[in-house]
């Protein structure tokens, strides 16, 4: 594909112009918006509702990277297999 270097380089360049951008049009990062739910679950200020839904979320998102990894170390013994060498 392209030179490692170049990507790294490019995209070292890119990532703080879209930081700038989000943060110019007025948008929120996830990180601000899971840090104040965070907090106010563990201050006890957050209703029962909230908290069931942010439960709900962190266990979806636990069992999709789950998923994904052993997806992908399939996906990976599989290619690197020889008889898959030429199928792609």
């Amino acid at each position: 594909m392209g030179s490692p270097i170049l990507t790294r380089l490019v995209m070292g360049a890119l990532f703080p112009f879209g930081l700038l951008i989000t943060l110019v049009c007025g948008a929120e990062l996830y990180t601000g918006n899971t840090a104040m739910v965070t907090a106010a679950v563990l201050e006890k200020k957050a209703s029962a509702k909230v908290r069931a839904v942010w439960c709900e979320r962190r266990a979806g998102h636990g069992a999709r990277v789950v998923v994904e990894g052993w997806w992908r170390r399939h996906k990976v013994r599989a290619s690197s297999c020889w008889a898959y060498q030429g199928a792609y």
